[in-house]
């Protein structure tokens, strides 16, 4: 789990690999980040913006997670 502007994220390896706004009503906000994971993947959120870095298999990815755009598919 990550906590960004007040917010917490979730991220998890099942089903294509996903991203989740955790709260009273969770919303899906990203999927296909892989699932080639050893661990649970992590969201490093770069300050000031909604823009995420994950790993994608054994890539980089740069991940938009605004609880206001629509899901994310790579």
């Amino acid at each position: 789990m990550t906590v960004h502007r007040d917010r917490v994220f979730a991220s998890n390896y099942r089903e294509g690999g996903n991203a989740h706004l955790l709260g009273p009503e969770t919303r899906h906000l990203a999927t296909g980040l892989g699932e080639e994971w050893l661990n649970v993947p992590e969201l490093h959120f770069e300050p000031g913006s909604w823009n995420a870095w994950a790993l994608v298999g054994r890539d980089l990815a740069k991940i938009r997670l605004d609880p206001r755009c629509p899901k994310v598919t790579p």
